[in-house]
């Protein structure tokens, strides 16, 4: 339904589509529903809270910057010397 709905129609070339089909199909699973589950390199999870306060705090711990392992790439790609 992502990958179809969620973007409108707008995705019009093919090749995209079929991308964007396959990272609902790798992100979107059964297993992250799961408490021990976290995305790639252990910084983010699905929050489990209720209340609104407990939101915020979860946002507050979320980092300001991204490492490239979040994104799969090499520990280099945080070499800011290049």
């Amino acid at each position: 339904m992502i990958s179809e709905v969620q973007y409108g129609g707008r995705v019009t070339d093919d090749f995209d589509k079929r991308l964007l089909k396959t990272y609902v199909k790798c992100w979107f699973r059964d297993e992250m529903f799961e408490p021990s589950f976290y995305f790639e390199d252990k910084t983010y999870r699905i929050p489990r809270m209720t209340r609104i306060e407990d939101v915020f705090d979860y946002i507050d711990t979320i980092p300001n910057y991204d490492s490239g392992k979040v994104f799969g790439l090499s520990p280099l790609a945080n070499d800011r010397s290049f």
